[in-house]
């Protein structure tokens, strides 16, 4: 009588293959069984042994095969944005720098000056005459008949704000002063100048205000 074929006669798992006559063993290819693994196909227990047996090395090496994908597209985000983000400081630090040039032709002229005295309650006016020679602000103080010359410079203060000012470095009295001045323009649009005047061990800075004259 003729046996029927039953199932455990006849099976195919993964490269494996059998029949009735005889049972031939073909080449397993680990690369498929981990490719399926890897991208989540579900296998047979025969291809799961048979994945079992792969060195830990060349499965280790295949998980890092799978992280580097991702990792690199993370890092190319990454990237972008720290680009994003540096251009954006540098645009906002070129908008915040003072147009030296600009300014300087703004700021030549005549001023009226009227001041307070460092450490001193005592007062003082003056004169003050700002001009652009060759691409320099100079300056020329005359108190009390008188005359100091010297050079302004434009400057930035209060850190990541970068508020302009403009520093000067003058005599008066006999003595060495600095000078940090802020401006903003007049109704007529002529700029006005405020600041204070000090030296190496002020207590209370002395104060001035430059009025321009109007021609």
């Amino acid at each position: 009588m003729k046996r029927r074929r039953s199932s455990a006669d006849s099976f195919n798992c993964g490269r494996w293959q059998a029949s009735h006559s005889h049972r031939k063993l073909v080449e397993f290819s680990p690369n498929r069984a981990i490719k399926r693994i890897a991208t989540g196909v579900k296998t047979s227990s025969c291809m799961t042994k048979a994945s079992n047996r792969i060195s830990p090395s060349f499965s280790a090496a295949i998980c890092l095969s799978c992280l580097v994908r991702p990792m690199k597209a993370c890092l190319a985000i990454l990237t972008m944005l720290w680009l994003f983000a540096y251009s954006a400081r540098c645009a906002d630090a070129d908008r915040m720098r003072p147009d030296e040039e600009s300014l300087r032709s703004y700021m030549a002229g005549n001023y009226d000056l009227i001041g307070r005295k460092a450490d001193s309650t005592g007062t003082y006016s003056g004169h003050v005459a700002l001009q652009d020679v060759n691409g320099v602000l100079q300056v020329t103080r005359t108190i009390e008949g008188k005359t100091d010359k010297c050079v302004a410079r434009f400057d930035t203060v209060a850190g990541n704000d970068k508020i302009p000012v403009l520093r000067t470095h003058f005599h008066f009295d006999g003595k060495e002063y600095d000078a940090t001045y802020r401006w903003q323009s007049d109704p007529d649009n002529y700029p006005r100048f405020t600041g204070y005047v000090y030296r190496a061990g002020t207590k209370s800075p002395g104060l001035e205000a430059l009025f321009p004259i109007h021609r």
